[in-house]
């Protein structure tokens, strides 16, 4: 007996260090970009879309019973031949020219339902689409048949495609965690159905209250991932590499270091004049775009140079760029924006703001928005990068 006991627990031990989760190796190197914000934020301005764009395309999209969006969108995918839009409840498919096809998801707590979808991801090879719902990933076909589902260890509200298999999911309790045991994304297979790296979160102190999601983002087939904590943006090497591709000063900016009440309260902390927050990435061939609450950055890969455009509220939205190119609305922050290419993206305007104030349509827009109307579905904008 006390020799099977020996055995039993040698057994538990290799088992339990088997089942260790490897930490994703963070490689340095000299070739490195360098965003300026604080140079950037001290002049800061108002910018034409223009200065980044060639052109944009308006597509409008069906409205019926079956696909009435919700006010929030969060990802927009496209092929070659169809369009894919998730508004946090269903995804909505659309041939290209924008006619409704079918739904794709369904709410509740039986088999092949959600109870709250979070994100999404699109799998052109596959042809599926997969929800995430906090600590399970839904699987569908293009058609909206149920096909599998799987359970995270660990709560999400963000996922992005890696490659083929895996995924990178963001961990949204790791800000609770020790200092050393902070872990904020993982590389999750669908294939071998778990978790098979980590990337470890890099502030040692306490983290203080307030919204402080990784951010993920893919560019030109390539995944890229930032620590909210860090100041690097890492390429994805692989399952169990990461390596340095940008570096971000912020100069007299700062990380948050003070509860943000504001997420409660609505009004402003005090204190947090130079407190930078981070919040969502996105990258075309020649710009970078980091969207903040001190404004827009755009970084320009090809002059090494970073500029801040400033936000303006108007009704609904909050703007950025004025929008020289069309005679449509201007343009909004790119909260939302999602590849189409390596120098084209794809966002959105609500239906109502190519109406003027006697609501009607507004003089110049393309034949394509001449049976608009101000409650239909957010018309999308495809945006031409320069290059």
């Amino acid at each position: 007996m006390k020799l099977l006991l020996i055995v039993f627990f040698a057994f538990t031990i290799i088992y339990s260090f088997g089942q260790e989760i490897p930490i994703c190796k963070k490689q340095k190197t000299n070739n490195v970009l360098t965003i300026d914000l604080y140079e950037a934020y001290q002049n800061r301005d108002n910018y034409p879309l223009s200065t980044v764009a060639e052109s944009l395309e308006y597509i409008p999209i069906e409205t019926n019973g079956n696909c009435l969006l919700g006010e929030s969108i969060k990802r927009i995918f496209i092929t070659n031949n169809e369009i894919f839009i998730f508004d946090y409840h269903a995804v909505y498919h659309f041939t290209s020219n924008g006619k409704y096809v079918n739904k794709i998801g369904r709410i509740g707590r039986g088999p092949g339902e959600c109870q709250k979808p979070r994100d999404m991801i699109l799998s052109t090879i596959k042809q599926q689409i997969t929800l995430l719902d906090y600590d399970k990933i839904v699987t569908y076909d293009y058609e909206g048949n149920f096909i599998n589902n799987h359970t995270l260890k660990n709560k999400s509200n963000s996922i992005l495609q890696s490659n083929d298999d895996e995924l990178l999911v963001n961990n949204m309790y790791y800000l609770y965690a020790k200092p050393g045991e902070r872990f904020s994304m993982l590389f999750y297979s669908q294939k071998q159905e778990k978790e098979i790296s980590k990337i470890a979160c890099e502030k040692k102190d306490k983290i203080p209250f307030c919204m402080c999601d990784p951010i993920m983002y893919t560019h030109n087939h390539q995944s890229y991932v930032k620590d909210y904590w860090g100041d690097t943006i890492y390429k994805v090497i692989d399952t169990f590499t990461i390596k340095a591709y940008a570096a971000i000063n912020t100069g007299k900016l700062k990380h948050r270091d003070n509860e943000d009440k504001s997420i409660i309260t609505g009004e402003k902390n005090p204190g947090d004049t130079w407190v930078v927050d981070i919040t969502r990435i996105a990258e075309t061939g020649r710009f970078i775009f980091l969207t903040s609450n001190k404004g827009l950055f755009i970084y320009d890969k090809k002059s090494n140079e970073t500029r801040c455009c400033n936000y303006r509220r108007e009704n609904d939205q909050w703007l950025t760029f004025n929008n020289d190119l069309t005679a449509g609305p201007d343009f909004t922050s790119p909260l939302n924006i999602q590849p189409k290419g390596a120098n084209s993206f794809v966002s959105y305007n609500y239906a109502h703001n190519f109406f003027n104030e006697k609501g009607e349509l507004k003089a110049g827009l393309p034949l394509s928005l001449k049976k608009l109307k101000p409650g239909d579905n957010p018309v999308l904008v495809f945006i031409k990068f320069k290059e």
